[in-house]
């Protein structure tokens, strides 16, 4: 059963992550009883029933080939002798033997959304799982009082361990397939994973689907490769222009016409692996769909609430156009520095 090597390896990439158990058939009758109850006109009580929230992703699997002995090699050899007379004499035996053993381990899972509908693609890892094992026995009797010493070297590559690398490795897979993230980068020395067709393409998806958020949201991609100078406007600004060219000589985009999706995807390629920069730049890109006013990234670590700006808010998305000039509001936003 793999389930608890799962659930650690999921519980590993972030801490808010919740479990929800599936019912059973006990659970099923028992929730339609007590609703029976307090539906009856006849039993008032005070029970209430605790509805199990409907989990976002399921995740099913299984060990799919566990085969042992796929090679196995092996060779002996013994060896005696005596020395001496009477009383002094010594007999030494001695024997060296090796084997190996070539094992087949391999994992596959099913992922499925609230709907219950499958998520494209095959998820899992393979490995083969070596035993070797090198002895040396040496054994002496003297006397007829015998003592013996013995030696061994054994260096195995546990199933257990090979199976919980393997989870991990489809955990990173699953997560790096639902929300179309280049889980491929992890492990780019030893190349464990290839880009995934499956997510560039859905990049591509969004790229032709997003709009008017198209701007702001590569806006937003700036600020998650680490440029602070950007502001999420929506706007093809002097900085956001001078960021994309940048980026562009850094990630070899030709595309100079932007937005372009060849410049889209290597923004999206290239992400921060920092949790600071994917905050600053979801936080200055839900501003801007929340129809408030431009959201930059601090240029210093401790933040500060943004300081009252002239320009106009950008307008909500569901519009699409730009929003009428908002009426003169008191500022009650002032910085932190004074505070702490």
């Amino acid at each position: 059963d793999i389930t608890s090597i799962v659930r650690d390896a999921v519980s590993q990439v972030y801490h808010k992550v919740r479990y929800v158990e599936q019912y059973d058939e006990s659970d099923v009758t028992h929730l339609r009883a007590e609703g029976m109850l307090r539906q009856s006109s006849k039993l008032q009580t005070g029970t209430s029933v605790s509805i199990r929230p409907i989990a976002d992703f399921t995740i099913s699997g299984r060990i799919s080939q566990f085969d042992r002995n796929i090679e196995s090699t092996s060779s002996a050899a013994h060896g005696m002798g005596n020395f001496g007379e009477g009383l002094s004499r010594t007999d030494i035996s001695a024997s060296i033997d090796s084997s190996s053993r070539l094992s087949r381990i391999a994992v596959s899972f099913q992922v499925y959304d609230t709907s219950g509908i499958s998520i494209p693609g095959k998820f899992g890892a393979s490995a083969e799982v070596g035993f070797a094992k090198n002895g040396v026995d040496i054994g002496f009797a003297i006397f007829g009082n015998g003592f013996g010493y013995g030696s061994q070297a054994t260096a195995m590559h546990g199933r257990h361990l090979a199976l919980q690398m393997m989870a991990e490795l489809s955990v990173v897979q699953i997560i790096g397939r639902t929300l179309t993230v280049p889980y491929w980068r992890i492990g780019s020395v030893q190349k464990i994973f290839e880009a995934d067709r499956l997510v560039t393409s859905e990049w591509q998806r969004q790229y032709a689907s997003m709009g008017p958020l198209l701007i702001p949201f590569m806006q937003s991609q700036c600020i998650a490769c680490g440029d602070n100078s950007v502001m999420v406007t929506g706007q093809m600004d002097a900085q956001t222009q001078a960021a994309l060219d940048r980026f562009a000589d850094k990630f070899g985009v030709k595309n100079r016409s932007y937005p372009n999706y060849e410049m889209f995807k290597a923004l999206e390629m290239h992400r921060l692996l920092d949790r600071g920069a994917a905050s600053a730049a979801w936080a200055a890109y839900g501003a801007y769909k929340g129809g408030s006013r431009p959201v930059a990234m601090p240029q210093t670590a401790r933040p500060a609430a943004p300081r009252p700006e002239p320009r106009s808010a950008p307008s909500s998305p569901a519009n699409g156009g730009p929003a009428a000039t908002p009426t003169a509001q008191p500022d009650v936003a002032k910085p932190l520095e004074g505070l702490l």
